[in-house]
């Protein structure tokens, strides 16, 4: 019940929230005094439930539990919603642009928003107007199909619901597999609750929660396996995954892993699928997927080589609060060699996880969480990704870094120099090593 006020309290306080663009000095001081300290309160309350958690591993009565937590989690979600606007990011008005492009039965990837003969209120709110989106095909039908349905005049509050209902669906997962593993569905709350989620799904509206929620179905299917649909639509899922987030691909190593590392003999009834059966459906259903989402707009004027120009630019010349990467640049000076050092001791993490034989579930949180460690731009809204297999593989790692990730918004005062100070980037990333630590003591003590 203190978790569930202290987060309604977070919640509250979101709509208080003023952040003008471009540079605003009224930036820092609307974060100290709306935003910072209900995070803190509802993160503390949080961390509170954690300790008694680790302490009472009972399994309290599902039902009436799981109902609490997703009537919390909808209300809050709802509220932020309608009383909030995106004010974190502005990354919304893209989305709405390109569903609009799409749903109009244009190519998003053909023309830049800068390039247009006309200009609106949407169009004039996105960054970067001057690169066609960076958005895969996956999330460009979900716009399409959003901006069909739009309610609103700008179309911010219809895509947030939109994404509340793929948020809700990410929960309702995570309970399931939860149960399935007979723990407490009070874990389902670091993610249900969390303020990171709500202010950045609900409140700013981030589309990561498409591909989050992708991605923890596929890992259902494979855990379940059992029958041809199962592993059919965990290769579905997980190809929608990729086509939101690509980096997600090298996942497909432990996904295989997991059939193989076991291998079950088909039952007479078909109950129960091999592993070569199972991974030809998952491979066929990856297939049909992804050459549903990718070649209508292969086809379409100018087809997908501007998103491609797009996604270069982004790799090679954007930096923002990178840990592994911002050191390696500044060891070697070269911006390709600390991509080729981040990205290999990323695959490097992930391999020897799956030497360790850990679960699929605790392979994919790992990962997820070094990716943050070794990306070039670590944005608070790309924790997501990590923080929903959370409450199945716990990391004070990763819970710390739920806790200092938002300290990054400091940057919004200072918009024109799109980089944080050290001393911030230090109370970032030191927690989060001390947690790191922490979790490797945990796990060498910890019998296979």
């Amino acid at each position: 019940m203190l978790a569930a006020v202290c987060c309604t309290v977070f919640t509250i306080l979101l709509p208080q929230l003023l952040i003008t663009r471009p540079d605003s000095t009224g930036n820092l001081a609307s974060l100290a005094m709306w935003y910072f300290p209900g995070y803190v309160i509802a993160w503390g309350s949080l961390s509170l439930l954690v300790v008694t958690l680790a302490q009472r591993m009972v399994r309290p009565a599902v039902k009436q539990n799981v109902i609490l937590i997703l009537a919390v989690a909808t209300i809050l979600r709802l509220f932020a919603v309608f009383a909030a606007s995106p004010q974190l990011s502005d990354d919304i008005w893209r989305y709405i642009h390109d569903g609009q492009t799409l749903a109009a039965g244009h190519n998003p990837y053909a023309t830049a928003p800068a390039e247009l003969e006309s200009q609106n209120k949407v169009t004039r709110q996105i960054n970067h107007p001057q690169l066609v989106t960076i958005y895969q095909p996956a999330s460009q039908w979900v716009f399409a199909l959003l901006a069909k349905c739009q309610f609103d005049r700008l179309g911010d509050v219809t895509f947030r619901l939109g994404f509340v209902l793929f948020d809700l669906g990410i929960i309702a997962l995570i309970i399931a597999e939860l149960t399935r593993l007979k723990r407490s569905v009070w874990w389902s709350l670091l993610y249900a609750w969390h303020p990171l989620v709500i202010s950045e799904v609900a409140a700013t509206g981030h589309q990561d929660v498409i591909g989050i929620a992708m991605l923890l179905a596929s890992v259902c299917f494979v855990m379940r396996r059992a029958r041809r649909l199962d592993m059919f639509f965990a290769g579905v899922c997980f190809a929608m995954s990729i086509a939101v987030k690509p980096i997600v691909f090298p996942l497909v190593l432990p996904l295989v892993w997991e059939l193989f590392k076991s291998p079950v003999a088909c039952s007479p009834d078909h109950k129960v699928m091999c592993s070569k059966a199972a991974l030809v459906h998952a491979v066929l259903g990856a297939m049909v997927t992804g050459m549903a989402l990718y070649l209508p707009f292969v086809y379409m004027d100018q087809g997908i080589g501007r998103l491609f120009e797009t996604a270069s630019t982004f790799v090679e010349g954007w930096q923002f609060n990178s840990l592994i990467h911002g050191i390696a640049l500044q060891l070697a000076g070269d911006s390709q060699q600390a991509r080729w050092l981040a990205g290999g001791l990323l695959m490097f993490i992930l391999i020897t996880a799956m030497r360790k034989r850990l679960s699929l579930i605790q392979t994919c949180c790992i990962y997820l969480f070094a990716s943050m460690l070794c990306s070039s731009t670590v944005y608070p809204w790309y924790l997501l990704w990590a923080l929903a297999f959370l409450p199945l593989c716990f990391s004070h790692g990763l819970w710390m870094l739920s806790l200092t990730i938002v300290i990054s918004y400091e940057v919004l005062g200072h918009q024109s120099d799109w980089r944080v100070p050290m001393w911030i980037w230090g109370l970032t990333w030191v927690p989060v090593l001390v947690g790191v630590c922490r979790d490797l003591f945990v796990s060498t003590k910890t019998p296979n």
